[in-house]
């Protein structure tokens, strides 16, 4: 297992873990899109994991994971790799790596500092100028 997705697809999809986590499958469905598994159910997922005879679920396995994603080793869009984001005017598809794409998974919580929010919001509209 190296991603999140990869422990769901595991587990058959967000229905099967949301039962395994015991929550709403909309609530498992969204930590796969986020990538993200809170640890308050990593314990229930070890044991879903297994009942079912899911190899590679462990809470070793969990840590490494989330900490490859914090530190952005298995973040696509970090590496440079095409994501497609939508024209914030035409609304049209745009394939690319800019300063949205790049971007478009972070809350404030993933800034070292204030000043990086702040040279992150610059950059937004540096991007939003040049995409007009």
């Amino acid at each position: 297992m190296d991603t999140v997705s990869d422990i769901f697809d595991a587990f058959g999809g967000p229905a099967a873990v949301a039962r395994a986590i015991k929550v709403r499958p909309s609530t498992a469905s969204e930590m796969k899109r986020r990538g993200s598994i809170p640890a308050e159910y990593w314990r229930d997922l070890v044991a879903g994991a297994r009942a079912r005879n899911i190899g590679g679920v462990s809470a070793d396995a969990l840590a490494a994971i989330h900490a490859r994603r914090r530190r952005g080793e298995d973040d696509d869009a970090a590496a440079g790799a095409p994501t497609d984001d939508r024209d914030p005017t035409t609304g049209e598809a745009v394939t690319g790596t800019g300063h949205f794409s790049r971007y478009r998974h972070l809350r404030r919580g993933h800034f070292p500092s204030g000043d990086d929010v702040v040279d992150h919001v610059h950059g937004l509209r540096e991007e939003w100028d040049r995409r007009k």
